[in-house]
């Protein structure tokens, strides 16, 4: 095998482990009872760096009962002005804003509409 076709194989074999991982941890936020229940424990990947690469909307989704008005609120009520930044794109002020709000659970419905 040349270089070229083993560094090829090697990034497939990366991008794919990432793949895998994104998954485990969304179906483990689905997995929760509830939506209160599994942002507490995202507020808890948040804060231990484990999701950095994971997009804050994919995240916020695939949490029970979350969909994207959800998401829109929380994001709102954090600070955070696009679904698209990744973890590792937020400020640190972001993330720990992120975190408080998933952990207070104040979105929903008792997020300001302004």
């Amino acid at each position: 095998m040349t270089p070229v076709a083993e560094q090829h194989m090697a990034a497939l074999a990366s991008a794919n482990r990432i793949r895998l991982e994104r998954a485990q941890i969304k179906r483990g936020l689905a997995a929760w009872p509830s939506r209160h229940d599994a942002f507490g424990a995202l507020a808890e990947l948040i804060d231990g760096g484990e999701v950095e690469s994971v997009p804050v909307d994919e995240l916020l989704q695939a949490c029970r009962d979350s969909g994207r008005l959800t998401m829109l609120r929380v994001l709102r009520a954090a600070g955070i002005g696009s679904e698209l930044k990744r973890i590792r794109e937020l400020t640190e002020r972001q993330r720990k804003s992120l975190a408080y709000v998933l952990r207070d659970n104040t979105t929903p419905r008792g997020a300001p509409h302004g």
